[in-house]
């Protein structure tokens, strides 16, 4: 479909009406890149030779598509986000959350870690980031947490019985690649330590840009390829507002906040997760 549609685009490069199936084809493909190129391409064509903007048909159709709207996609694609579920929003993680997604969203990046000290939410906001970006992608999300990471051959295994396929650890370096490089992808890593795992993340990466890979440890892995995001603790100042905004979202009111309890918890979400429990928890006694 790709090269018919292409070709018609080609015949004539100024219709709306041929450039938004050619942008509708790439997206299907799993080539969401190429889509967004190939409306910017066509729109500064219009401008330059024509002199005025695409239709609202294009306008819409380019923002769905920058959007991932799960609506353009095949229902084919059945996209799975096996993360964990959190029934709070994720607070006072925004520029970190739109950073990561960036980087992936546009394959900038292929191996992205989330790094920082136990409690600062690593897991959190990579759930969060495999929230935004896994209805998009044909795969989906393949998550494996601690249960699942007890060393490169038992990852390999979780991860080829998720895309559909077995064999011994030979086998599988060879076949779960290739099965990954077929659909957009993303694997998550959660609570990576030491280097371990390396020599998986290593056979993943030969997929290609089809694949994504996320880890969380307290450091990097150190791999060339790789991107790390630091989370630091939350300011004091954040970390107030990191409160009110829980105990708001979990149905409370926050009165009578314990600066000293707040104070205490160092910045960490994990601590300030109980200090906001303890709000609850006082207002239900009273």
């Amino acid at each position: 479909m790709i090269p018919l549609s292409a070709h018609r685009l080609a015949e004539q490069p100024f219709r709306e009406g041929r450039v938004i199936p050619h942008m509708r084809c790439l997206m299907a493909a799993g080539r969401l890149t190429d889509a967004v190129n190939a409306a910017a391409d066509f729109r500064q064509r219009v401008l330059r030779e024509i002199g005025m903007e695409p239709g609202p048909e294009f306008v819409e159709t380019t923002t769905r598509i920058m959007g991932r709207d799960p609506a353009l996609l095949p229902a084919s694609w059945q996209s799975r986000v096996d993360a964990p579920a959190y029934s709070t929003p994720l607070l006072q993680r925004d520029g970190e959350h739109e950073l990561s997604v960036s980087l992936l969203k546009w394959g900038s990046v292929r191996l992205l870690s989330v790094t920082g000290e136990p409690g600062v939410g690593k897991t959190r906001l990579v759930a969060a980031v495999a929230e935004t970006l896994g209805q998009g992608l044909p795969g989906g999300v393949i998550w494996l947490g601690r249960e699942q990471l007890g060393g490169p051959e038992s990852a390999l295994a979780f991860i080829g019985a998720a895309v559909g396929v077995r064999g011994n650890p030979g086998e599988l370096c060879r076949l779960v690649p290739a099965a990954l490089a077929a659909r957009r992808t993303l694997v998550v890593f959660d609570g990576v330590e030491g280097d371990a795992l390396m020599p998986c993340v290593a056979v993943l990466l030969t997929a290609g840009p089809s694949l994504s890979i996320m880890t969380t440890g307290v450091r990097a892995l150190g791999l060339a390829s790789e991107h790390e995001v630091r989370l630091h603790p939350i300011g004091q100042e954040g970390a107030r507002e990191f409160v009110v905004g829980l105990v708001e979202a979990m149905g409370g009111e926050a009165v009578g906040l314990d600066d000293e309890a707040i104070d205490d918890a160092r910045g960490l979400p994990l601590l300030l997760e109980h200090v906001a429990i303890g709000v609850l928890s006082d207002v239900v006694r009273a």
